[in-house]
């Protein structure tokens, strides 16, 4: 893949190499997301850039001894502080929706992705956030996906079994009345 895009890692004089020992099932489990995007999935690839900072350049005339004037910019310029900017990228649709915030904490981060999660009806980023734990074990005071998912099957098939026990009593009442036999009653039902 690399060198479709023409990336020689070789070339670069400096580059990071994570210490993580998960590293590389986590970056094939990304590359495998943007390669094939799962049916009905929202992946979205969300980064930050910090302290930013906020200049203005002095910028006026110079009036040279010929009489004429130049525009442009001295070396001076003011602080206006930093600003912090998130940007998330819907890998399908390939649209980015940006934030720009006057501060970096997680309050902003939160809002930001609140923001970019209401784009996607019926989630935030809190109920992802408390299925992910659920789903890594990291907490027990709700359902996995796949306990939810089991769950659901469940109370589904226990409708359809209650539908068909009443089709099943009424049958039974009818071949009763058609033969003059009266279907005896059972305790547990």
């Amino acid at each position: 893949m690399l060198r479709s895009q023409r990336i020689h890692l070789q070339r670069r004089r400096s580059w990071c190499i994570s210490t993580d020992p998960q590293f590389a099932p986590k970056a094939a489990d990304i590359v495998g997301l943007y390669l094939h995007l799962p049916d009905n999935a929202v992946v979205l690839s969300v980064d930050e850039k910090p302290h930013i900072q906020a200049l203005e350049r002095a910028q006026g005339y110079l009036k040279l001894p010929s009489g004429q004037a130049l525009t442009g910019f001295s070396h001076e310029y003011k602080r206006h502080g930093t600003s912090t900017l998130f940007a998330a990228l819907n890998v399908l649709t390939g649209t980015v929706l940006g934030g720009h915030y006057g501060r970096r904490r997680r309050r902003e981060f939160v809002d930001f992705m609140n923001e970019v999660v209401a784009r996607y009806p019926g989630k935030t980023i809190r109920t992802w956030v408390k299925q992910a734990e659920l789903d890594e074990g990291l907490r027990s005071d709700g359902l996995t996906t796949d306990e939810r998912t089991e769950l659901n099957r469940l109370r589904r098939e226990n409708r359809v079994l209650r539908e068909e026990r009443e089709i099943l009593k009424k049958a039974a009442a009818w071949f009763a009345q058609e033969t003059g036999t009266t279907p005896s009653r059972r305790s547990d039902s």
